[in-house]
């Protein structure tokens, strides 16, 4: 599938998207991120006050904070956690990045599908992001329904894109299992391979969520399947990543992308951030009992409409490191 043209020059961008392109994705030196660089808290507490400050007063939103978790697996302990983490950081969103069920019957000290329903549906943030992941393949569909039933609005991002006022976030499909439920659903008239390889290859739907939603769609993406060849995963085997994503993010060229998949390597090795051509991407990894590891995502944005943020900055938790992505 031909994919249009990039376009590089900075100064011949269009304010508004025109119907049928894709948007365009910008090199550092043509403004399109700064390099990336460790702050301390303090100055990124300035930072952020400064730019605030320097913002047209009336408009109010200009932070935007997600936090990121992956790997629960019902775990009843890393959800008090989590509870714990939301009531202190207050975040706009909340996103479980594939690995938050699991298959089969609840060991000791796992939920059940409908006791970690209701528990999400109590979250005090404003919005629920789910991106499943291998975990998600059997009770997928069911436990969306047990969120239903709690009352609990969520947006289910599977090869798809919400729009949160500011933004677009970006979720990709978990490689393909047999039968995939939650990637395709079994309406679909296709036979299993062919939906299969459709959900997979990426250019058969990224182009169209980045035309709908234009350069704010490439603000943040998630991933329950790391891309492959960085330190975030294993060299090779199961846990090596995806080639696939990882030529979507050198072509396409998001500011950052969140990824589970690989929960040990980023706890063993230390290493939570790497980059893929111009893209800042993260795994903080997690542990069975704890403490929970997550990211805190912060962007602050100059207006009220959709674009990409003026800053973009992580903060990786239990450590408290902080990451300026731009």
């Amino acid at each position: 599938m031909a994919l249009e043209p990039w376009i590089f020059q900075a100064s011949r961008l269009p304010e508004q998207p025109i119907k049928g392109a894709v948007p365009p994705m910008l090199p550092p030196e043509a403004g399109g991120m700064s390099p990336r660089k460790s702050v301390s808290l303090r100055d990124h507490a300035l930072s952020t006050n400064s730019l605030a400050r320097q913002t047209n007063s009336t408009f109010m939103s200009l932070l935007f904070s997600v936090l990121t978790v992956s790997g629960l697996r019902r775990r009843a302990s890393l959800m008090s956690e989590l509870e714990a983490a939301i009531a202190r950081h207050q975040p706009d969103a909340v996103a479980l990045v594939g690995d938050f069920l699991r298959t089969g019957f609840p060991n000791e000290g796992q939920l059940t599908n409908e006791q970690l329903a209701h528990r999400l549906s109590k979250l005090s943030c404003k919005e629920l992001i789910l991106i499943p992941g291998i975990e998600e393949n059997d009770d997928w569909f069911s436990f969306q329904a047990e969120l239903d039933q709690a009352g609990r609005h969520h947006h289910a991002l599977s090869r798809r894109c919400c729009n949160l006022g500011h933004t677009a976030l970006i979720g990709f499909p978990c490689p393909p299992q047999p039968e995939p439920s939650f990637v395709i659903p079994h309406t679909s008239d296709a036979p299993a391979p062919e939906r299969q390889q459709r959900a997979w290859e990426w250019q058969t739907w990224l182009p169209g969520c980045l035309r709908r939603y234009w350069s704010s769609s490439r603000t943040l993406w998630f991933m329950s399947e790391p891309p492959h060849g960085t330190r975030l995963t294993h060299l090779s085997g199961p846990l090596a990543g995806s080639e696939d994503w990882r030529a979507a993010i050198h072509e396409f060229a998001p500011l950052l992308v969140v990824c589970g998949g690989d929960h040990q390597s980023p706890v063993s090795s230390g290493n939570w951030h790497d980059m893929v051509r111009f893209s800042t991407v993260i795994n903080v990894g997690q542990t069975h009992s704890g403490p929970l590891h997550y990211a805190v995502i912060e962007a602050v944005f100059a207006s009220d409409s959709a674009s990409l943020p003026d800053s973009l900055k992580v903060t990786c938790h239990p450590k408290g490191e902080l990451l300026q992505v731009r």
